[in-house]
């Protein structure tokens, strides 16, 4: 075997789903060039490795590899302040008289610069929910509450999972989803593609105090019996996302990177994807294959959905 020129042996292995074994299936001889672009492939996910050490038996080379745990990306998401972002600033009208949280597929539009048909606003628990559904009801026509606000909206739609309403200046569709509730990475992890997995959020931070709470100043506050004060908040504006949102947008490539949920509603999004040139890598097409071949009929059937009302 040449080891210092262009040759190298190259062992070819599959990976069971992440948790089984990796197997040695073949041996290859490749080149340079075949063994970089294998190796660059093979970190987008389900990957091969390549051989741990050779030795010589009966004057034929052989590969020994010990059996090894599967190799896996875990998905990483990733929070930042948003000052970078000021191309969301529009979206702070309807952040504010709830405590919910835009997620989803609107965001690719945005960075896209493409139109924007409807935001999606996700809620860690029911009554966050229920005050929204109340807020927006309120700003509706024919609404006769005493806490009445100026007709902004109209009822557009509702089904089990969202109830929605759409803004009259923008014609945007504003969708309250009460399928699951969560903070805003919770909510992140339940979604498929990378492309969707972007939040914009409001999170209580404290404000910087004029005193150090147990310096000189805060000890002879409470020598004196005076009880400290509650250090007070404000609200900031945070982005979390996909550390690969932002490559995948580009490449409008369809990337899933964690568990599938509702298969069947997954394969059906990869095709409307599809229509707006985004395609899914060869990981991502071989997880969506395994995961509807673990499906019952009834299960195909029903394509229980995450998205059903939601983009």
């Amino acid at each position: 075997m040449n080891t210092g020129g262009q040759t190298r042996i190259w062992a070819v292995m599959t990976v069971t789903e992440f948790t089984g074994k990796a197997r040695l299936l073949m041996v290859i001889t490749v080149n340079h060039a075949v063994m970089r672009r294998t190796r660059y492939i093979s970190n987008a996910g389900e990957r091969a490795s390549v051989y741990t050490g050779m030795k010589r038996d009966c004057g034929s080379i052989m590969i020994a590899i010990p059996a090894i745990d599967a190799v896996r990306r875990e998905p990483m998401l990733v929070k930042n302040d948003r000052y970078n972002f000021w191309m969301l600033n529009w979206l702070d009208q309807f952040m504010v008289g709830h405590k919910g949280f835009i997620c989803g597929g609107c965001f690719k539009n945005i960075f896209s610069k493409e139109k924007v048909k409807d935001l999606d606003i996700f809620f860690e628990r029911q009554s966050d929910y229920d005050d929204a559904v109340q807020y927006f009801d309120s700003m509706t026509p024919g609404y006769e509450g005493d806490d009445k606000r100026g007709e902004e909206f109209t009822f557009f739609y509702e089904n089990d999972n969202v109830k929605a309403y759409k803004h009259k200046k923008t014609g945007i569709a504003i969708e309250l989803c009460c399928k699951i509730f969560g903070t805003a990475e919770e909510i992140l992890n339940h979604f498929d593609f990378t492309v969707t997995k972007f939040a914009y959020y409001k999170e209580e931070v404290l404000d910087e105090p004029e005193t150090e709470p147990f310096g000189f100043d805060g000890m002879k506050e409470l020598a004196k019996g005076h009880e400290m004060k509650k250090p007070e908040t404000h609200i900031e504006y945070k982005v979390l996302m996909d550390e690969k949102f932002f490559e995948h947008l580009y490449m409008k490539r369809l990337v899933i990177d964690d568990k599938i949920p509702f298969p069947m509603s997954t394969f059906e999004r990869m095709f409307r994807y599809a229509r707006y040139g985004y395609f899914p890598c060869r990981e991502t097409k071989m997880k969506i294959v395994h995961a509807l071949r673990e499906l019952s009929e009834q299960q195909v059937e029903l394509s229980e959905s995450l998205y059903d009302g939601m983009d």
